[in-house]
Order: structure tokens, then sequence, then C-alpha cells
């Protein structure tokens, strides 16, 4: 925590398997920082206890990431439902840790809602390492990236209108 308190980063990033860790969500909701929350190692009962505990140490910046930690996580594995049921249970803003391969998983969560979209990242996916083979290379990254940001646009505001052009 000192480091990054030191590197001045704009967020703290909790990771799905420290969602419990109550010793480091003290920490973090004692930086006054924003909170991204990762959720794959929890259930509902411990997301609502982590979200509990930061607030009631004054966190009030907090995103709640949807996440399986599978890899890669296969379609019917994915739940990007979950997206719904977090934006009606919370009202702070949802996103989704993507560990599926390919872009299509990203845009669905974006149509459901969400506002943030973590995506492993790599230049080699021959690399050592638990998530390189899984990871999105620069040319998928930038796809996923551009698909993320039309399903956001058409999303539109909700609002019925016959579509002329004006």
């Amino acid at each position: 925590m000192h480091l990054l308190l030191s590197l001045k980063v704009p967020a703290i990033k909790i990771a799905s398997g420290d969602i419990t860790n109550k010793t480091l969500l003290l920490e973090t909701a004692k930086s006054k920082l924003p909170v991204i929350l990762s959720s794959g190692a929890a259930d509902f009962f411990e997301v609502n206890r982590a979200i509990s505990f930061l607030e009631k140490e004054g966190t009030d910046k907090l995103c709640l990431l949807h996440c399986v930690s599978l890899y890669p996580t296969p379609p019917e594995k994915t739940n990007l439902k979950v997206i719904e049921t977090f934006k009606n249970l919370y009202p702070f803003p949802v996103g989704f840790s993507d560990h599926t391969i390919g872009n299509i998983a990203a845009s669905i969560a974006v149509s459901l809602g969400a506002c943030m979209i973590e995506k492993h990242f790599t230049l080699d996916r021959n690399l050592d390492g638990p998530d390189h083979g899984i990871s999105a290379n620069p040319e998928e990254l930038k796809t996923v990236c551009e698909n993320a940001l039309i399903a956001w646009k058409m999303k539109g505001n909700g609002e019925k209108n016959l579509g002329r052009k004006k």
C-alpha cells in the first residue's frame, strides 16, 4: 500500500482473492482513494460484507467488478446477468473483469450496464505466467475497446424515437 500511495495512483484495485482480506480493505479505505473491487472469489454474502466494511471505513467511491475466476472463463460460466444484479443491489458503478477468450463478453457486459472493463493483456502469449495464454494481444485489445465503445453508443438513452435523421 505504501508503494502505491507513493506512486500517487488514482485508485486501488482489490483483487478477487483479497475481497475478504480485512487488513487490506482497511488500509485501502484509509487511503481515501476510489476502490475497484473484484468479486471473482466471493459469493454475494462476502461481496456485501466487503462493501459494507469499506463504506463503514469511509470509502465513498467504489466500482464493483463482476468476475469469474476461471482462466479462461467458458461462455456458459460467464454469467453476465450478475452485472444487472449488482446494479440493482448497489448505488455505485459496476464493471466486468473479463477472463473470456475473444471480445464478445466485454461488449455484452457494456450492454448490460458495465461502465468499466478489465481485460488481461500480453505482448506474447508464449511468455511464462498464469494468464498470458488467455490474455488479449494488442490487436485483440484494440478490438475489445472499439466494440465496447460501439456497444455503449448502441445502448442509447432508453427513449423511444422514430430514428429519423434530422
